[in-house]
């Protein structure tokens, strides 16, 4: 999706919408790539659709969030820099994380403590480096 933004960026004009659309039409052959290679093999292709396709208000509410989330971050890449938008990218894992605690009441380990502790080491780093 990173090639996809910065070749819209270059054009004319810059559409988050058509980004977000077009990020997840990419995305549907490395699924089907996904279920092929790990999933059982090209014969699971129908059966892992036709499934999602039968209980289809089992994942809208993470599908209509993951939607406008998409919305407004392709958006908002219209005005930050490239460093801004790797900052705000790595910083959903962070938000994920305390959500996961905070909802879900899921305890994270002492090594993935410590992973998010680096990722905002690193978006620290990098954001100093802008100024």
């Amino acid at each position: 999706t990173d090639g996809l933004t910065r070749w819209t960026r270059l054009q004319t004009s810059y559409s988050g919408a058509t980004v977000a659309v077009l990020s997840e039409v990419f995305k549907f052959p490395l699924i089907v790539a996904a279920i092929c290679s790990i999933g059982g093999g090209a014969s699971q292709i129908a059966p892992v659709f036709k499934e999602a396709l039968s209980k289809p208000l089992g994942n809208c509410w993470i599908a209509l969030c993951y939607t406008f989330n998409n919305l407004l971050y392709f958006d908002a890449l219209s005005a930050l820099s490239a460093v801004a938008y790797q900052v705000l990218s790595q910083s959903k894992t962070v938000f994920t994380a305390g959500l996961m605690f905070l909802l879900v009441g899921k305890r994270l380990r002492l090594r993935q403590v410590l992973a998010i502790g680096m990722l905002i080491a690193g978006a620290v780093t990098v954001n100093m480096q802008e100024l």
